[in-house]
């Protein structure tokens, strides 16, 4: 599972016609076996309304790739 963030929840997000989508105020730690993302999304509904959603990435590593993802979402709104 080598792939770059955009090609996961930004994706996701593009598909539902948010193509401003840009993910903001990255932080990322790694400890151990154990690592890390926070991140702000933002984008522009099709209505002009504003999206933003607060998230992080919680990964186990095993052998230097990643075994367990696990994310978590709040709507800001």
């Amino acid at each position: 599972r080598d792939q770059p963030r955009s090609r996961g929840l930004g994706d996701v997000y593009k598909r539902q016609e948010l193509p401003d989508v840009a993910f903001l105020n990255e932080r990322h730690f790694v400890q151990g076996d154990r690592g890390c993302s926070e991140w702000t999304l933002e984008a522009t509904r099709p209505d002009g309304s504003k999206l933003e959603v607060d998230g992080c990435d919680l990964f186990t590593f095993d052998r230097g790739k990643i075994r367990v993802k696990n994310s978590l979402l709040k709507n800001r709104q």
